[in-house]
């Protein structure tokens, strides 16, 4: 008989083997080992009949081991395999404890002895496999399976239609303790999706049951929780793409915090959006979803309908005042500092918000008052650590020159706005142990700042958005963020959106009667202008979206082709773009570098269109071709 096997490999595609032990004992979501060309690699069956005709090889193992994946997790696995267009297989191998994973503690019996996995070749287990489908099983040190015991004699079982919230507050850690208490008695596990590996530590701080799952725990630890969460005691997991993907044996609600937050963009490597694939695992396990955050994201006005709405803002909440920066800025205004020091004089606890940790360098002339420009094409100029001048537009290098060309006045140097040199000139005007910054690793003040609302201490803390995640609730009386637009690029297509939900998000650190003053260049953009009009921004903001096909009206995908020679990837390109034009709606062509990139050319071809289409098109059977969704 014939079965199918997701590979844990980077394929989309399931692909048929022969099976040839005992039928009754083959089931779906049993990890097996087949070899692929002159290799061996483990995969999952994930169906236990197949339609193909044609010749296969043999699965030649079979990994035992109680751990089986139920029906609706692999059901759940499927269409995330889908949505996102990566390995089923990886998939299902991401819901494995760290010690399942690694194949290292791969073994076999043979001849009396224990073999592992990983020194074997594809002729050697095909010899050994002519007698039967060999036995594979885990060799984990520390690895004792004890019994989890139920400790709950009432069980609470909700059979309601499963509730998808969206919960609107700038302090939603009470609520979430509430959602904890309910699911414990409940005997269900729920958990929350956070941001970032930085803010983890934060919300443990906040939420005390909390246990985070994560890539950068102790293995030990991972295998604990994992054990734990497959027994019958409820526990709160926190944490972000492992915690997803943890198979819980009883599934409480999911929460996904700040579901605007840059982070789920900058932080997945794997292609896959956290916030849809929570959504689809929710919907496919038949629990609650709750997305909690400091106001809408376009997504959510748009299905609106389709949503439970709480929204347990005050109204009252001082409004942000967006305040010009002239083109050009490069040093800290005076007004800029005029404010800092202002609120930290009145009693304010302030955080000030930039970009960047370290400063570019420029030329500044005195009697012009202006910053030194490239000769050749007028670009800005920064100075090296070899002082030399360098062009950001050009390719323009020279010496530094010592003065200004037009008035000849002696050039000065100026470090850019930067935690760096914003935190040498407030040192100057409000004394050293005032200024609060994390410099390259988190600093011994950071155990400080967790808890600042406890102790009350009046300073002016410098942070970048990366580290804004950390800071608990009702931290600060004043925060100033500087040129919002040198961090979010406006050129993406959701940098208004993140500009807009990082700022409403940013009184989540504010006391409640708090100010927030924004400076920037981009002062006139929608989503600053209308920063105080929530309503007026979403419209705009779908329209924008509406008009350049874009989510959540169209799905955009990317698709990255390769080869090693230039001429032929753009031959492919071309072929491409003429078959596929009108049927997935191409939008944008163009070949991503003139040089190679370990050893290949890449291009890209933006389509906007259904995922279905993309399925039904074929394009996905091109060799050499990747595929990445912008959601």
């Amino acid at each position: 008989m014939k079965v199918e096997v997701a590979l844990s490999l980077n394929t989309t595609a399931n692909f048929s083997y022969e099976w040839k032990g005992d039928s009754k004992s083959i089931k779906e979501g049993i990890r097996v080992v087949v070899p692929v060309w002159n290799r061996l690699t483990t995969g999952w069956i994930v169906n236990t009949r197949s339609e193909y005709q044609g010749r296969v090889k043999s699965v030649l193992g079979i990994i035992k081991d109680e751990y089986i994946p139920d029906e609706k997790y692999l059901r759940f696995v499927n269409e995330i395999s889908r949505t996102f267009m990566i390995s089923a297989g990886k998939i299902l191998d991401a819901s494995l404890s760290p010690g399942m994973r690694s194949l290292m503690n791969v073994y076999f019996n043979s001849d009396e002895r224990e073999l592992p996995f990983y020194k074997r070749s594809v002729k050697e287990l095909e010899k050994i496999s002519k007698n039967g489908v060999v036995e594979f099983f885990y060799k984990i040190k520390g690895n004792e399976i004890q019994e989890l015991q139920n400790t709950i004699e009432d069980r609470i079982d909700d059979e309601d239609v499963p509730d998808h919230l969206i919960y609107l507050n700038y302090y939603r850690n009470d609520f979430y303790k509430k959602i904890w208490l309910k699911e414990k008695a409940a005997g269900r596990t729920p958990v929350i999706l956070l941001p970032n590996n930085l803010s983890m530590e934060r919300y443990k701080s906040e939420l005390s049951d909390l246990q985070i799952y994560n890539s950068l725990m102790k293995t030990g630890e991972r295998e604990r929780l994992w054990k734990l969460a497959r027994g019958n005691n409820p526990i709160f997991i926190g944490g972000g793409e492992s915690a997803l993907f943890l198979p819980i044996k009883q599934s409480g609600p999911i929460i996904i915090e700040k579901p605007g937050s840059f982070f789920y963009d900058k932080n997945i490597s794997s292609g896959i959006d956290l916030r849809k694939a929570a959504r689809i695992k929710a919907e496919i396990m038949g629990v609650d979803l709750i997305e909690g955050n400091s106001c809408p994201t376009s997504f959510q006005y748009y299905h609106r309908e389709s949503f439970k709405i709480m929204d347990d803002r005050k109204n009252e909440a001082p409004p942000v005042s967006v305040k010009k920066l002239n083109p050009g800025t490069r040093i800290p205004p005076d007004q800029v500092m005029d404010t800092i020091i202002n609120n930290f004089i009145n009693g304010d606890r302030v955080l000030v918000i930039v970009s960047r940790k370290g400063s570019l360098k420029f030329l500044f002339c005195g009697e012009c008052k202006s910053i030194y420009k490239c000769p050749l094409c007028g670009g800005s100029v920064t100075i090296s650590s070899d002082n030399r001048i360098n062009c950001m537009s050009c390719s323009y290098t020279h010496e530094k020159p010592d003065t200004c060309e037009k008035c000849s006045s002696e050039l000065k140097i100026l470090e850019d706005i930067s935690v760096r040199s914003l935190k040498k000139k407030l040192v100057d005007r409000a004394g050293e142990t005032s200024v609060i910054s994390f410099e390259t690793k988190l600093p011994n003040d950071y155990e400080a700042i967790l808890k600042r609302p406890e102790t009350g201490e009046k300073n002016i803390v410098i942070l970048t958005p990366a580290e804004v995640n950390s800071i608990p609730e009702k931290s600060f009386d004043s925060i100033i963020f500087l040129k919002p637009e040198s961090f979010f690029d406006l050129n993406n297509y959701k940098g208004g959106e993140q500009i807009f939900s990082f700022i409403k998000g940013l009184r989540e650190a504010l006391s409640p009667e708090g100010k927030i003053d924004v400076y920037s260049v981009f002062h006139f953009h929608y989503s600053l202008k209308n920063i105080n009009d929530e309503v007026q921004y979403l419209v705009r903001e779908l329209k924008y979206r509406e008009f350049f096909l874009l989510p959540p009206y169209y799905d955009v995908f990317n698709l990255e082709l390769s080869d090693r020679d230039i001429r032929k990837l753009a031959g492919k390109m071309r072929d491409i773009f003429n078959e596929f034009r009108d049927l997935l709606n191409i939008k944008k062509i163009n070949i991503l570098s003139r040089s190679t990139i370990r050893g290949f050319y890449k291009g890209n071809i933006q389509i906007h269109t259904e995922q279905e289409k993309v399925f039904n098109s074929g394009i996905l059977n091109l060799k050499n071709l990747k595929v990445k969704g912008l959601y």
